[in-house]
């Protein structure tokens, strides 16, 4: 792995939709095509919602890039995490393994949550990037409304039964519906002491030209009769007050 390889190998960073693509596409040319990635899981992140409302198992989203690649006979996955790379030189460091000589680079890591400038509400609130989040995010769910059904003050109740989400994309409004659909039909069987016109589902959108108004009719759509949207960027202190009360 440390000479530079007589046929042309590419490699590629990353094996989310973009980077499994690209090694699919490529790996159909003459040359060799090499995949790293921190886990043998290709995740169809579009549907982690689901998982959090428990209407599919994360199996059901997860597919091992092994098996992707097993059609593929140039193209491998190396599993390691990349520390650093050498654009002058053509090598990327791959932790322990140790360097990897490429021809041509492909860097398709992906996204991170943002907080919007607000580092805080990490520490207060849920994403949905990774297969361990909405396993977080279910759990809380749950918890929410056991303690609910336990307390008798009214304001208590309300705060445990408000779910906030902030973004508008995919994820964000889906995962609304979800919350709506478990708050009506499903927890008030097993809750009974839960009325389901006590919860609330805030979506604080973003102000994006073009879009906010589209996202509002599709999540009035959705759940018209439990959501309230608000298609502003959220005031900051009335949002920390809100995920520090969670």
């Amino acid at each position: 792995m440390h000479s530079k390889p007589a046929r042309p190998r590419m490699v590629v960073i990353g094996a989310g939709f973009g980077g499994s693509c690209a090694v699919q596409a490529l790996a159909k040319l003459p040359i060799d095509v090499v995949l790293i990635n921190r886990s043998n899981d290709h995740l169809f992140q579009l549907l982690l919602y689901q998982v959090a409302a428990a209407e599919l198992s994360g199996v059901d989203i997860a597919v091992p890039i092994r098996s992707i690649l097993a059609s593929y006979p140039n193209a491998k996955l190396l599993l390691g995490e990349v520390d650093g790379i050498d654009t002058k030189a053509r090598f990327v460091s791959v932790g322990a393994i140790g360097v990897l000589a490429y021809h041509q680079l492909i860097i398709a890591c992906g996204a991170v949550l943002s907080w919007c400038g607000n580092d805080q509400w990490a520490a207060h609130a849920v994403g949905l990037k990774t297969l361990q989040d909405p396993a977080t995010m279910r759990q809380r769910l749950l918890g929410a409304f056991k303690c609910a059904e336990s307390r008798r003050d009214a304001w208590e109740v309300k705060r445990l039964l408000a779910f906030i989400g902030v973004g508008g994309g995919l994820n964000g409004v889906e995962l609304a519906g979800a919350i709506s659909e478990l708050t009506r039909y499903s927890r008030p069987q097993e809750y009974r002491g839960i009325r389901p016109e006590e919860a609330r589902i805030v979506v604080h959108l973003f102000r994006v030209i073009g879009l906010c108004d589209r996202i509002l009719a599709y999540i009035q759509w959705v759940s018209a009769w439990l959501f309230h949207a608000r298609g502003a960027c959220p005031n900051d202190s009335e949002l920390n007050g809100l995920l520090q009360a969670q």
